[in-house]
């Protein structure tokens, strides 16, 4: 994964996710629980949601335009033991104003998330089957307050690959990152098909339509 001037190669990924899993694991998060990720593209979520899999928890991304209110509300609707913020100060601001709703909060932070890189943690990946809950998705909130979608690591895994084949992508392209993160765009056109396939995704955490076309 490449954001602006920092790079993570698989390797580090697979280490930081384990470690975030750890600290999981050691603040009473069980398979199975639901853990909330709020924030912006970076190489921080990648490594907070690859973490939560390994754990065996069932993810629940909200993207950075969720406000305090709509985060409260959906930590009490899904009934959350966690809250992982990244990416932005706006937005792990707005995860520490709600962090005393959850058992446990912490913020991934590029710092943690090197030093975790160079850890040898052990590995207790938990594993859960494909039809398993993994994942509740929400809608906007437009119309009213945000409504979960449920989804099991196949239906993620049919929608990516079904993206994968009808764009002919493979582990030699280069991907441009650019779907809100917390959105199911975020995960089947972003994050999913270069970790799939073994490719580079390159992350812009804010968009800007020159930047976007200066990194193509």
């Amino acid at each position: 994964l490449i954001l602006d001037d920092r790079t993570f190669t698989f390797d580090q990924l697979r280490r930081a996710a384990v470690g975030v899993s750890v600290k999981l694991a050691k603040g009473g998060v069980n398979p199975g629980d639901v853990v909330i990720l709020l924030g912006r593209h970076s190489i921080e979520a990648a490594v907070a949601m690859l973490g939560c899999l390994h754990r065996g928890v069932v993810i629940a991304p909200l993207p950075p335009m969720f406000n305090e209110t709509q985060l409260s509300a959906l930590i009490a609707q899904t009934r959350a033991t966690a809250l992982l913020g990244f990416g932005g100060d706006k937005e792990l601001a707005k995860c520490e104003r709600v962090a005393r709703e959850v058992p446990l909060y912490f913020a991934v932070e590029p710092d943690l998330v090197d030093r975790l890189a160079q850890d040898n943690p052990p590995d207790e990946h938990v594993p859960r089957h494909g039809d398993d809950l993994a994942m509740v998705l929400h809608s906007s909130g437009t119309t009213s307050t945000p409504k979960g979608i449920a989804h099991s690591n196949n239906t993620l895994r049919y929608a990516t690959e079904g993206i994968c084949k009808r764009w002919e992508l493979t582990g030699e392209d280069i991907y441009l990152v650019v779907c809100e993160f917390g959105f199911v765009g975020g995960l089947v056109f972003g994050y999913f098909p270069p970790l799939f396939n073994g490719a580079t995704g390159v992350l812009v955490n804010r968009w800007n339509a020159e930047n976007a076309l200066r990194l193509i």
